[in-house]
Formats: C-alpha cells, sequence, structure tokens
C-alpha cells in the first residue's frame, strides 16, 4: 500500500488541490469543495507515509527501530551506507508530519478558518528542525525545504487579502470578513458572515 497507493493519492490530490485553488481564484463555483477535498486527502496520505516501515538504499526493507534501537549509527553488509537511527528514521516521519499539519495551516488559510497561522507556524518550525539537523551532516530534505518555503511565505500573507481575492466578486462579503477579522473576539461579526453566506448558498 505505502509503495504503490499511497504515492498515486498524493499526486491526484495535489493535483485536485491545485485545480481548486485555481477555480477558487477565478471565482468558479466548486474550487472550495476540490481544494478541501484535495488537502485533506493530501494530508492524510502525508501522515501514513510517516509510519511506512524505512527503506534503505542496497538493502532489503528492515524493521529498524526494533533492531538497531540504541546503537546510533551503523552499516549494513547490503551498502557501505552509514545509517543514522535519527537522520535517516526520526527526521523523515517529522517531515511528513510536519508536512501534514502545514498542508491543514495552508487549508485552513485560504478557507479563512481560525487556527491557520498556529497550524502553519508549527509545521514550519518542524520542517526547519529536519533542515538544520540534517545540514549539519550536510544533507538536505527537498520536501522539508519545499513545505517550510510554501508555509513561511502563508504565513505572512494577509488573510484580509486573500479574502479581497477569492470574494472580489462581492463587495459586501469582503466587508463583513474584514470587519471580523479586525474584530476576532466579537461573535456577533462572525455569525453576521454565516448568516450572511447562508442565504447567498441558498439563492444559488
Amino acid at each position: 500500500m505505502f509503495d504503490v497507493l499511497l504515492p498515486k493519492m498524493a499526486v491526484i490530490s495535489l493535483v485536485v488541490a491545485v485545480l481548486g485553488l485555481v477555480a477558487k481564484a477565478s471565482l468558479v463555483k466548486g474550487g472550495d469543495i476540490m481544494l478541501l477535498v484535495g488537502l485533506s486527502t493530501l494530508s492524510i496520505v502525508y501522515v501514513l507515509r510517516a509510519f511506512e516501515r524505512t527503506k534503505l538504499t542496497g538493502t532489503d526493507e528492515v524493521n529498524f527501530p526494533k533492531k538497531y534501537l540504541g546503537q546510533g549509527r551503523t552499516k549494513f553488509a547490503a551498502t557501505s551506507k552509514e545509517i543514522s537511527f535519527f537522520s535517516d528514521l526520526i527526521l523523515p516521519k517529522i517531515v511528513w508530519l510536519s508536512g501534514s499539519v502545514v498542508i491543514i495551516g495552508l487549508l485552513f488559510k485560504l478557507m479563512n478558518w481560525k487556527g491557520a497561522n498556529q497550524q502553519l507556524f508549527n509545521g514550519v518550525i518542524g520542517e526547519v528542525i529536519v533542515i538544520i539537523c540534517l545540514a549539519f551532516n550536510q544533507r538536505m530534505n527537498l520536501r522539508a525545504l519545499i513545505l517550510g518555503v510554501i508555509g513561511g511565505f502563508m504565513l505572512f500573507v494577509s488573510p484580509k487579502y486573500l479574502a479581497q481575492q477569492f470574494h472580489r466578486d462581492d463587495p459586501v462579503l469582503v466587508q463583513k470578513m474584514i470587519y471580523q477579522l479586525d474584530h476576532p473576539r466579537d461573535r456577533a461579526a462572525a455569525e453576521d458572515v454565516r448568516q450572511y453566506l447562508k442565504q447567498k448558498r441558498a439563492q444559488r
């Protein structure tokens, strides 16, 4: 399952998410649903990938933790590559799990839901830790770098800007959303936005 199904699911969900983002940015109906399905599925795939068995170049698949826990670094007979329990087992799992958090944070940010920046921050911190740890061994994880850059960039994107872009066809809604963002503790403002969106969907 890990070797065949999950990589395919990751590609499909990423394509759906990108199409959903394009549709949302183009004010095409259904963009939100595609974005929600695509990013949610991709996040789940990342969590599952974090728990797949470690596959090491030049060797058969091994149950690394049970066999080598506590031995630090070792070498396999089938390869001259030095294996590190921390770098080759723990850090990849952190990449996948932190990536999942970044993706959910990205979804929350694009959907204008609460808690987006907190999730993005936590996910980016995880990826940065991986990048720093691997840098000491003169190694790099491209996935961690990409997710860290995307998450870091989205941290600085203003929710007001996203509201203005994704709802530019409805100035009234934009005004209500901006007021809600300026008054996060005002429950009446949040309820006003919900009621407006509910009425808007009912008219379609």
